[in-house]
Protein backbone atom coordinates (compact mmCIF):
# COMPACT_ATOMS: atom_id res chain seq x y z
CA UNK A 1 0.00 0.00 0.00
CA UNK A 2 1.32 3.46 -0.90
CA UNK A 3 2.13 5.69 2.05
CA UNK A 4 0.20 8.95 2.47
CA UNK A 5 2.35 12.04 1.95
CA UNK A 6 3.25 13.88 5.13
CA UNK A 7 1.38 17.23 5.36
CA UNK A 8 3.43 20.37 6.00
CA UNK A 9 2.84 23.41 8.22
CA UNK A 10 4.74 26.62 7.49
CA UNK A 11 5.24 29.58 9.80
CA UNK A 12 4.00 31.97 7.09
CA UNK A 13 0.64 30.18 7.11
CA UNK A 14 0.04 30.23 10.85
CA UNK A 15 -3.60 30.93 11.66
CA UNK A 16 -6.35 29.20 13.58
CA UNK A 17 -7.81 27.74 10.38
CA UNK A 18 -4.45 26.55 9.00
CA UNK A 19 -3.43 24.83 12.23
CA UNK A 20 -6.85 23.16 12.57
CA UNK A 21 -6.66 21.89 8.98
CA UNK A 22 -3.11 20.65 9.49
CA UNK A 23 -4.07 18.89 12.70
CA UNK A 24 -6.86 17.01 10.91
CA UNK A 25 -4.61 16.07 7.97
CA UNK A 26 -1.83 14.91 10.29
CA UNK A 27 -4.25 12.63 12.13
CA UNK A 28 -5.34 11.08 8.80
CA UNK A 29 -1.66 10.69 7.90
CA UNK A 30 -0.94 8.71 11.06
CA UNK A 31 -3.94 6.41 10.52
CA UNK A 32 -3.33 5.84 6.81
CA UNK A 33 0.31 4.93 7.41
CA UNK A 34 -0.56 2.75 10.42
CA UNK A 35 1.36 5.04 12.77
CA UNK A 36 -1.50 5.70 15.18
CA UNK A 37 -0.52 2.63 17.22
CA UNK A 38 3.10 3.76 17.54
CA UNK A 39 4.47 5.46 20.63
CA UNK A 40 4.03 9.20 21.11
CA UNK A 41 7.75 9.65 20.66
CA UNK A 42 7.51 8.27 17.11
CA UNK A 43 4.43 10.40 16.37
CA UNK A 44 6.16 13.54 17.66
CA UNK A 45 9.13 12.82 15.42
CA UNK A 46 6.80 12.75 12.40
CA UNK A 47 5.14 15.95 13.64
CA UNK A 48 8.42 17.82 14.05
CA UNK A 49 9.42 16.70 10.55
CA UNK A 50 6.16 18.21 9.22
CA UNK A 51 6.97 21.65 10.72
CA UNK A 52 9.32 24.11 9.06
CA UNK A 53 12.50 25.40 10.70
CA UNK A 54 10.96 28.49 12.33
CA UNK A 55 8.18 26.50 13.99
CA UNK A 56 10.66 23.93 15.29
CA UNK A 57 12.74 26.78 16.70
CA UNK A 58 9.67 28.06 18.56
CA UNK A 59 9.06 24.65 20.13
CA UNK A 60 12.72 24.31 21.11
CA UNK A 61 12.65 27.73 22.78
CA UNK A 62 9.80 26.60 25.04
CA UNK A 63 12.01 23.95 26.69
CA UNK A 64 9.20 21.40 26.69
CA UNK A 65 9.65 17.86 27.94
CA UNK A 66 8.65 15.99 24.80
CA UNK A 67 8.92 12.63 26.57
CA UNK A 68 5.67 13.39 28.43
CA UNK A 69 3.80 15.32 25.72
CA UNK A 70 1.44 14.09 22.99
CA UNK A 71 1.16 15.41 19.44
CA UNK A 72 -2.10 17.18 20.31
CA UNK A 73 -0.49 18.90 23.30
CA UNK A 74 2.46 19.97 21.16
CA UNK A 75 0.14 21.53 18.57
CA UNK A 76 -1.76 23.25 21.36
CA UNK A 77 1.51 24.80 22.53
CA UNK A 78 1.95 26.25 19.05
CA UNK A 79 -1.56 27.72 19.18
CA UNK A 80 -1.04 29.21 22.64
CA UNK A 81 2.25 30.85 21.71
CA UNK A 82 1.61 31.93 18.11
CA UNK A 83 -2.09 32.74 17.85
CA UNK A 84 -3.90 35.68 19.45
CA UNK A 85 -6.43 34.84 22.11
CA UNK A 86 -9.87 34.31 20.66
CA UNK A 87 -12.40 37.00 21.51
CA UNK A 88 -15.57 35.06 22.32
CA UNK A 89 -17.71 38.21 22.31
CA UNK A 90 -16.57 39.16 18.80
CA UNK A 91 -17.09 35.62 17.49
CA UNK A 92 -20.63 35.61 18.90
CA UNK A 93 -21.29 38.99 17.30
CA UNK A 94 -20.06 37.63 13.95
CA UNK A 95 -22.31 34.59 14.37
CA UNK A 96 -25.48 36.55 15.12
CA UNK A 97 -24.74 39.15 12.43
CA UNK A 98 -24.23 36.52 9.74
CA UNK A 99 -26.85 36.37 6.94
CA UNK A 100 -27.05 34.28 3.80
CA UNK A 101 -25.64 36.20 0.83
CA UNK A 102 -27.45 36.45 -2.52
CA UNK A 103 -24.73 34.42 -4.25
CA UNK A 104 -24.52 31.82 -1.48
CA UNK A 105 -26.14 28.38 -1.36
CA UNK A 106 -27.79 27.18 1.83
CA UNK A 107 -25.13 24.53 2.48
CA UNK A 108 -22.34 27.12 2.31
CA UNK A 109 -24.26 29.38 4.69
CA UNK A 110 -25.04 26.53 7.10
CA UNK A 111 -21.46 25.22 7.24
CA UNK A 112 -20.12 28.70 8.02
CA UNK A 113 -22.49 29.41 10.90
CA UNK A 114 -21.98 25.87 12.23
CA UNK A 115 -18.22 26.45 12.39
CA UNK A 116 -18.78 29.80 14.08
CA UNK A 117 -21.14 28.29 16.64
CA UNK A 118 -18.44 25.81 17.71
CA UNK A 119 -16.35 28.76 18.94
CA UNK A 120 -19.15 30.64 20.69
CA UNK A 121 -19.35 28.52 23.86
CA UNK A 122 -23.12 28.03 23.59
CA UNK A 123 -22.94 24.70 25.40
CA UNK A 124 -26.09 22.55 25.30
CA UNK A 125 -28.03 25.43 23.69
CA UNK A 126 -26.01 25.24 20.47
CA UNK A 127 -28.69 23.43 18.42
CA UNK A 128 -31.51 25.77 19.48
CA UNK A 129 -29.45 28.88 18.79
CA UNK A 130 -28.25 27.47 15.47
CA UNK A 131 -31.85 26.74 14.44
CA UNK A 132 -32.90 30.32 15.24
CA UNK A 133 -29.92 31.67 13.31
CA UNK A 134 -30.87 29.65 10.22
CA UNK A 135 -34.49 30.83 10.29
CA UNK A 136 -33.48 34.44 10.81
CA UNK A 137 -30.53 34.43 8.39
CA UNK A 138 -31.83 32.70 5.25
CA UNK A 139 -32.55 34.94 2.26
CA UNK A 140 -35.80 33.32 1.04
CA UNK A 141 -38.67 35.37 2.59
CA UNK A 142 -41.33 32.78 1.76
CA UNK A 143 -39.38 29.94 3.37
CA UNK A 144 -38.52 32.16 6.33
CA UNK A 145 -42.21 32.94 6.95
CA UNK A 146 -43.11 29.24 6.74
CA UNK A 147 -40.42 28.33 9.28
CA UNK A 148 -41.52 31.12 11.62
CA UNK A 149 -44.99 29.52 11.65
CA UNK A 150 -43.50 26.19 12.76
CA UNK A 151 -41.48 26.90 15.94
CA UNK A 152 -41.79 23.26 17.03
CA UNK A 153 -39.39 22.09 14.31
CA UNK A 154 -36.04 20.71 15.43
CA UNK A 155 -32.69 21.69 13.90
CA UNK A 156 -32.46 18.68 11.51
CA UNK A 157 -36.01 19.38 10.27
CA UNK A 158 -35.24 23.05 9.62
CA UNK A 159 -32.09 22.09 7.71
CA UNK A 160 -34.06 19.56 5.65
CA UNK A 161 -36.76 22.16 4.81
CA UNK A 162 -34.10 24.62 3.60
CA UNK A 163 -32.31 22.06 1.46
CA UNK A 164 -35.57 20.75 -0.01
CA UNK A 165 -36.71 24.28 -0.89
CA UNK A 166 -33.43 25.07 -2.65
CA UNK A 167 -33.52 21.73 -4.49
CA UNK A 168 -37.08 22.42 -5.68
CA UNK A 169 -36.01 25.81 -7.06
CA UNK A 170 -33.09 24.13 -8.81
CA UNK A 171 -35.40 21.65 -10.54
CA UNK A 172 -37.84 24.39 -11.53
CA UNK A 173 -35.00 26.50 -12.87
CA UNK A 174 -35.81 29.70 -10.94
CA UNK A 175 -33.45 29.55 -7.99
CA UNK A 176 -30.08 30.13 -9.59
CA UNK A 177 -29.95 33.79 -8.53
CA UNK A 178 -29.06 32.63 -5.04
CA UNK A 179 -26.29 30.18 -5.89
CA UNK A 180 -22.58 30.50 -6.26
CA UNK A 181 -21.01 30.51 -9.72
CA UNK A 182 -20.04 26.85 -9.25
CA UNK A 183 -23.66 25.90 -8.54
CA UNK A 184 -24.82 27.88 -11.61
CA UNK A 185 -22.28 26.13 -13.86
CA UNK A 186 -23.37 22.68 -12.67
CA UNK A 187 -27.03 23.59 -13.17
CA UNK A 188 -26.33 24.99 -16.66
CA UNK A 189 -24.49 21.82 -17.73
CA UNK A 190 -27.36 19.62 -16.53
CA UNK A 191 -29.92 21.71 -18.39
CA UNK A 192 -27.86 21.71 -21.60
CA UNK A 193 -27.48 17.92 -21.47
CA UNK A 194 -31.21 17.51 -21.00
CA UNK A 195 -31.92 19.99 -23.78
CA UNK A 196 -29.58 18.23 -26.22
CA UNK A 197 -31.26 14.88 -25.51
CA UNK A 198 -34.71 16.21 -26.41
CA UNK A 199 -33.84 18.62 -29.24
CA UNK A 200 -34.74 16.33 -32.13
CA UNK A 201 -38.07 15.16 -30.70
CA UNK A 202 -39.00 18.71 -29.73
CA UNK A 203 -38.22 20.05 -33.22
CA UNK A 204 -40.30 17.31 -34.86
CA UNK A 205 -43.24 17.97 -32.58
CA UNK A 206 -42.96 21.71 -33.23
CA UNK A 207 -42.97 21.19 -37.00
CA UNK A 208 -46.06 18.98 -36.78
CA UNK A 209 -47.79 21.58 -34.62
CA UNK A 210 -46.97 24.35 -37.11
CA UNK A 211 -48.25 22.26 -40.03
CA UNK A 212 -51.51 21.45 -38.22
CA UNK A 213 -52.00 25.12 -37.38
CA UNK A 214 -51.55 26.20 -41.02
CA UNK A 215 -53.67 23.34 -42.35
CA UNK A 216 -56.54 24.11 -39.95
CA UNK A 217 -56.51 27.78 -40.95
CA UNK A 218 -56.62 26.86 -44.63
CA UNK A 219 -59.42 24.34 -44.03
CA UNK A 220 -61.53 26.87 -42.10
CA UNK A 221 -60.95 29.45 -44.81
CA UNK A 222 -61.94 26.87 -47.45
CA UNK A 223 -65.20 26.04 -45.65
CA UNK A 224 -66.10 29.72 -45.33
CA UNK A 225 -65.48 30.36 -49.01
CA UNK A 226 -67.50 27.26 -49.98
CA UNK A 227 -70.53 28.51 -48.03
CA UNK A 228 -70.15 31.94 -49.62
CA UNK A 229 -70.06 30.47 -53.13
CA UNK A 230 -73.18 28.40 -52.40
CA UNK A 231 -74.98 31.50 -51.13
CA UNK A 232 -73.97 33.52 -54.20
CA UNK A 233 -74.97 30.68 -56.52
CA UNK A 234 -78.44 30.53 -54.99
CA UNK A 235 -78.80 34.29 -55.36
CA UNK A 236 -77.72 34.16 -59.00
CA UNK A 237 -80.08 31.27 -59.69
CA UNK A 238 -83.10 33.31 -58.64
CA UNK A 239 -82.27 36.65 -60.25
CA UNK A 240 -83.83 38.24 -63.34
CA UNK A 241 -82.55 37.94 -66.91
CA UNK A 242 -80.97 41.38 -66.60
CA UNK A 243 -78.88 40.22 -63.63
CA UNK A 244 -77.82 37.07 -65.54
CA UNK A 245 -76.76 39.27 -68.43
CA UNK A 246 -74.69 41.43 -66.06
CA UNK A 247 -73.10 38.31 -64.58
CA UNK A 248 -72.07 37.05 -68.04
CA UNK A 249 -70.57 40.42 -68.79
CA UNK A 250 -68.67 40.30 -65.48
CA UNK A 251 -67.31 36.85 -66.29
CA UNK A 252 -66.21 37.98 -69.78
CA UNK A 253 -64.38 40.95 -68.28
CA UNK A 254 -62.60 38.58 -65.91
CA UNK A 255 -61.45 36.16 -68.58
CA UNK A 256 -58.56 34.20 -67.06
CA UNK A 257 -55.11 34.17 -68.60
CA UNK A 258 -53.33 30.98 -69.70
CA UNK A 259 -50.52 31.12 -67.07
CA UNK A 260 -51.30 30.54 -63.36
CA UNK A 261 -50.55 33.41 -60.97
CA UNK A 262 -47.52 32.88 -58.66
CA UNK A 263 -49.43 34.53 -55.80
CA UNK A 264 -52.64 32.47 -55.89
CA UNK A 265 -51.90 29.61 -58.34
CA UNK A 266 -55.04 30.48 -60.36
CA UNK A 267 -55.89 32.26 -63.64
CA UNK A 268 -57.18 35.83 -63.61
CA UNK A 269 -56.79 39.17 -65.36
CA UNK A 270 -54.04 41.57 -64.43
CA UNK A 271 -54.75 43.45 -61.20
CA UNK A 272 -57.49 41.02 -60.09
CA UNK A 273 -55.47 38.54 -57.97
CA UNK A 274 -57.67 37.08 -55.21
CA UNK A 275 -54.63 36.82 -52.92
CA UNK A 276 -54.28 40.60 -52.73
CA UNK A 277 -54.79 41.71 -49.14
CA UNK A 278 -54.60 38.13 -47.79
CA UNK A 279 -52.06 37.09 -45.12
CA UNK A 280 -49.93 33.96 -45.57
CA UNK A 281 -50.36 31.46 -42.75
CA UNK A 282 -46.72 30.36 -43.00
CA UNK A 283 -44.57 33.50 -43.26
CA UNK A 284 -47.33 35.92 -42.10
CA UNK A 285 -46.62 38.25 -45.04
CA UNK A 286 -49.38 39.65 -47.25
CA UNK A 287 -50.62 39.31 -50.85
CA UNK A 288 -50.10 35.56 -51.42
CA UNK A 289 -51.59 32.26 -50.31
CA UNK A 290 -49.79 29.79 -48.06
CA UNK A 291 -49.50 27.19 -50.81
CA UNK A 292 -47.64 29.75 -52.97
CA UNK A 293 -45.27 30.92 -50.21
CA UNK A 294 -41.59 31.00 -51.22
CA UNK A 295 -40.63 29.68 -47.78
CA UNK A 296 -42.72 26.57 -48.42
CA UNK A 297 -39.94 24.92 -50.43
CA UNK A 298 -38.42 23.15 -47.42
CA UNK A 299 -41.76 21.79 -46.19
CA UNK A 300 -43.34 18.68 -47.68
CA UNK A 301 -45.91 19.70 -50.32
CA UNK A 302 -49.53 19.15 -49.32
CA UNK A 303 -52.62 19.32 -51.52
CA UNK A 304 -54.77 22.28 -50.51
CA UNK A 305 -57.96 22.77 -52.52
CA UNK A 306 -57.87 25.84 -54.73
CA UNK A 307 -61.03 27.39 -53.40
CA UNK A 308 -59.84 30.94 -52.65
CA UNK A 309 -61.72 32.55 -55.55
CA UNK A 310 -62.59 36.19 -55.98
CA UNK A 311 -65.45 37.03 -53.73
CA UNK A 312 -68.23 38.13 -55.98
CA UNK A 313 -69.89 41.20 -54.57
CA UNK A 314 -73.58 41.80 -54.60
CA UNK A 315 -74.80 43.53 -57.78
CA UNK A 316 -77.90 45.64 -58.14
CA UNK A 317 -80.83 44.07 -60.01
CA UNK A 318 -82.42 47.39 -60.87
Amino acid sequence: MNNLILPKLKSAEISSIHISNFERQFEYYLIANELDAKTEKVKIAHLRFALDTKLNDVLDSLNLNQDTLTTKELLQELKDNLLPKENAAYIQYTFFDRKQENHESFNDFYMDIKNLSAKCNFGDKTDDILKCKIVHGIKDPVLKERLYRSPELKLPEVINHCRASEDAKLKLGNGSEGWSEEHKDIHLIKRQQSSNTNTNSFSTAQNVQNYNHVHNREQNHSNTRSHQRQFNSNNFRGTSGKFNQQRHQFQRRNHRSSSPCVKCDSHHNRGRCPAYGKTCGLCMKMNHYTKCCFQNKNIQTINIPDNEDVEEGKMSTH
